[in-house]
């Protein structure tokens, strides 16, 4: 399915191409010389703006918005951890294999949760969208923010395609095989030396 959109993409984009030169050859056919050359000026101006257009639109905005995203992701992303927390060999274990729960979550037993701010902010609206997204992790016995995460992503952007279109995000936690990453929980907390 996708090779066939691809191909269709390509085979338009040819087309129009192809009646473009044809449109410049019949204008400059039976015109003076000094017409001629502004003939060809024109049309080389206008395949340039064609040929830049397409490679804009086809990948070059969305190169642009991934940078702008690290860009804003390296001046203030990341996790920022404002106390360390040491946890039992028992707790951190639980804690890296089910990660941070929601404040919400079914397990009301964990002593730390993970809470969105509600302070999102649309960098960019429209097509692609950039946002940045804020939430803590917080102290269940006390209510005391412990550390923030802050993610910048790009929704969008890319080519148009009848599948679903992919985002960017930064910054990116990569999952290992089937397991999670976990540097988040990494940077917040420590586990316990067993005496």
């Amino acid at each position: 399915m996708s090779a066939f959109y691809l191909m269709a993409v390509a085979f338009i984009w040819f087309k129009l191409t192809q009646w473009t030169g044809k449109l410049w050859l019949k204008w400059r056919k039976n015109k003076p010389n000094t017409s001629r050359l502004l003939i060809d000026l024109f049309f080389v101006l206008i395949f340039l703006t064609w040929l830049a257009a397409s490679f804009w639109y086809g990948g070059g905005r969305v190169y642009y918005y991934d940078a702008e995203v690290k860009r804003l992701c390296a001046i203030d992303g990341g996790v920022k951890v404002y106390e360390k927390v040491v946890l039992s060999p028992e707790d951190y274990d639980k804690l890296m294999e089910e990660g941070l729960q929601s404040k919400d979550s079914n397990n009301q037993m964990a002593n730390y949760f993970s809470e969105d701010t509600g302070t999102d902010i649309t960098i960019k609206k429209g097509n692609p969208t950039i946002k940045r997204s804020s939430s803590t992790v917080i102290a269940r016995n006390d209510n005391r923010v412990v550390a923030e995460i802050i993610s910048y992503y790009r929704i969008d952007g890319e080519f148009p395609v009848p599948w679903h279109s992919h985002g960017f995000s930064c910054p990116d936690y990569p999952n290992y095989g089937n397991r999670p990453n976990r540097s988040i929980e990494r940077s917040i907390f420590i586990k316990e030396a067993v005496k």
